[in-house]
């Protein structure tokens, strides 16, 4: 089969978690045929480097590399957050793994695609306590909310941004607009009473931290914010 006219999409190879991968692979090995007519690569296992570092993080997020002091934290967050390493899961597990190995989010974040930054997002509360429900859609009018964020005083209703850019003040009152009417219409149905906080969680750090009762928070300065949030309760505009 041949895609868009180039050789090289005429075949595709197999990562290590499985994902068809169209181009050249980077190890050349026997060909098998799928069904269809298609053929794929059989990549092998992960090389293993000594540490995971700001250079190979990428690569280790994507699972083409592997660290020894990474495999138990891999385990110990898969039963801490009780999810599986399943293979949707398993770069967002290898993030959280790099985390705990000391680099930074906004650096991990970086080399993820919007919607798994959207899980890493939801992982990293979970990691330190909250509840969180994911993509909450509300009827009557239909509105998404990205996360909501249970903890022990207070819930926070979370928007998450995978921006690489700040953006200006105005550009950032209109998101907080959209993100209050999110939270108020959430107010609405939910019925636990604790306060309503509102966020956005951004990949760049944004201007300013707070525009019109909403937090503007650089993931990087995420486990600061959960671990003050109620020293800022008197700068959001709680519903």
């Amino acid at each position: 089969m041949r895609l868009n006219g180039h050789p090289h999409l005429s075949r595709g190879w197999v990562s290590r978690d499985d994902r068809i991968c169209h181009g050249p692979p980077p190890t050349s090995r026997a060909l098998y045929a799928l069904p269809g007519g298609e053929t794929k690569y059989r990549v092998p296992q992960s090389r293993s480097v000594t540490r995971v570092t700001e250079e190979n993080v990428g690569a280790f997020i994507q699972g083409v590399l592997d660290a020894p002091e990474a495999t138990a934290l891999g385990d110990e967050l898969e039963k801490e957050l009780g999810v599986n390493q399943s293979i949707q899961e398993r770069g967002i597990i290898n993030a959280l793994v790099a985390l705990r190995l000391g680099l930074t989010p906004g650096t991990v974040a970086r080399h993820l695609g919007w919607k798994d930054f959207e899980r890493f997002c939801a992982l990293c509360f979970r990691s330190r306590g909250y509840e969180v429900k994911e993509n909450l859609t509300l009827k009557k009018p239909r509105v998404q909310i990205d996360l909501v964020a249970y903890g022990p005083s207070y819930v926070v209703c979370v928007d998450c941004k995978r921006w690489r850019r700040g953006h200006s003040q105005s550009v950032l009152q209109g998101f907080a607009v959209a993100q209050k009417r999110r939270s108020s219409l959430l107010r609405r149905v939910m019925k636990d009473q604790k306060p309503i906080l509102s966020a956005i969680l951004s990949l760049s750090a944004p201007s300013g931290d707070f525009v019109d009762g909403v937090a503007i928070i650089p993931i990087g300065a995420l486990t600061g914010f959960l671990d003050s949030a109620e020293a800022y309760l008197d700068r959001f505009d709680v519903r």
